[in-house]
């Protein structure tokens, strides 16, 4: 108990229990935390307390903030906080800059083989192996991205073997979380010599073309083209045009812009396909079967037994 507290209590007229909270001592606190996490992203779930003092000095001191219900985004809202820090479902699993970058550095070493991807290729193969219907699948696809360096035992150490895996597998379910719970996922672009998010986009055309992964085929609209039109763009070298897409710094800038409202588009347009084939799966088989005195389906006019239900071959 802060002296504080101790001489608002003396003062305080006895009114039955009461939750007395030191506004200072949340700041200390939430700025000791803060420090000692510099990579990271501080979240108060507001259920703890949704005090309206509480919610605006964590505010001001630029903290995030996790909700469970219209209320309590209401309440952070009116606190003053950005509707763009709301909660990320794939906080807890999502690399830090410095595991991005060790990654990257160990996935771009001269001893790796040629057919082995980058980090940024891998968050764009990720993106596009969790569009597919069979999530078994696509989840051992995902498992078996080191392995052409693991066969080829490049690694440094098992160690770094494992450390590598282990961050590729919080990849694919940070990208699942994020999907999942309808949250955009922003791209890990890692710097390269490549153009600009090039490798991403190459790293998800792979995943559209892995083997078995149809997903993309029966998408023929042009509201799947709106999504899909900026990754295809980004994957085109500068100066280059395809389809009507045209690689230029101006619009590649605008493409990557474009990314997370792409994959979360294409994710929620390519399950809704997939709803809609399992539910077309579910429906009973409906017999065709035509009464022999009702008129032919084929227009001739004539009765069906008399028609294409004749024993007989007819021509009409």
């Amino acid at each position: 108990m802060t002296a504080r507290i101790r001489e608002f209590l003396k003062r305080r007229k006895d009114e039955g229990p009461c939750l007395v909270v030191d506004l200072d001592v949340v700041r200390e606190n939430y700025l000791a935390f803060a420090k000692s996490l510099p990579d990271s992203k501080v979240f108060y779930a507001v259920k703890a307390n949704p005090a309206p003092e509480i919610l605006k000095l964590l505010t001001a001191l630029g903290c995030c903030f996790d909700v469970a219900s219209v209320n309590e985004t209401q309440a952070v809202l009116e606190a003053g906080a950005s509707p763009e820090e709301r909660s990320d479902p794939g906080r807890s699993t999502a690399l830090t800059q410095d595991e991005i970058d060790w990654l990257g550095k160990v996935l771009d070493s001269e001893c790796m083989p040629d057919d082995a991807m980058g980090v940024e290729e891998i968050d764009g193969y990720v993106c596009a192996l969790v569009m597919d219907a069979n999530r078994d699948w696509a989840r051992g696809m995902a498992s078996a991205i080191l392995g052409p360096a693991q066969k080829a035992s490049v690694f440094e150490s098992e160690g770094q073997a494992k450390r590598a895996a282990r961050l590729v597998a919080r990849m694919w379910n940070t990208i699942i979380s994020r999907l999942d719970a309808g949250n955009a996922h922003r791209p890990i672009l890692w710097g390269s010599e490549a153009p600009k998010a090039q490798r991403w986009a190459k790293g998800f055309i792979a995943g559209m073309q892995a083997a078995r992964s149809k997903w993309w085929k029966p998408l023929q609209d042009e509201d799947v083209h709106m999504f899909l039109d900026p990754i295809l763009g980004l994957a085109l070298d500068e100066g280059e045009e395809e389809e009507g897409l045209l690689a230029t710094p101006d619009t590649r800038e605008e493409w990557i812009a474009l990314l997370p409202t792409s994959i979360v588009g294409l994710y929620a347009t390519t399950w809704l396909h997939h709803e809609l084939q399992r539910e077309r799966a579910r429906q009973p088989v409906r017999s065709t079967k035509v009464d022999r005195n009702a008129p032919c389906p084929c227009g001739s006019g004539k009765k069906f037994k008399r028609c294409c239900g004749s024993a007989e071959t007819s021509f009409h």
